[in-house]
Parts: structure tokens; sequence; C-alpha cells
């Protein structure tokens, strides 16, 4: 799997700092995909690339998810 995980990693850095604006959080979520991709398994079927991605789409709204919930506390 890093391998593919390898391939495929400035796309997916890319894709990232297009969904948050941010080189550095992007850099943290392409290493929480990198781990996830070691821990978990993809099917066969699936692709790597779109297999990545929906890990890093994912691992982006959990981020959001938090942020918004930490605004809120701070207020």
């Amino acid at each position: 799997m890093s391998d593919d995980v390898l391939s495929h990693l400035r796309a997916l850095r890319a894709l990232v700092i297009a969904l948050l604006g941010s080189e550095s959080a992007a850099d943290d979520v392409v290493q929480e995909v990198w781990i996830a991709s070691r821990k978990l398994r993809r099917s066969r079927s699936t692709s790597a690339w779109g297999w990545l991605r929906g890990l890093a789409r994912m691992e982006v709204l959990q981020r959001r998810r938090g942020d918004r919930r930490r605004e809120a506390r701070e207020r």
C-alpha cells in the first residue's frame, strides 16, 4: 500500500491544499492518510487514488468539524 500512497502523494497533497487552503494543514492530513492507509485495507476493485482521495476528504471533514466545535467552545 505504501507504494500506492507514494505514487499519488503530490496529487493528494494538492487536493488537500485546495480543500483547506493551508500547506501545513495539508501536510498533517496527508500524514494522517498515510497512517490510515497502513492500517486499513482497500478492496482490490477500488482504485488506489479514489480510496486515498476518500480517506483525505474524510480527514478534512473531521478537521473542519473539530475546528467548528473548538471555535464554539471558545466563544
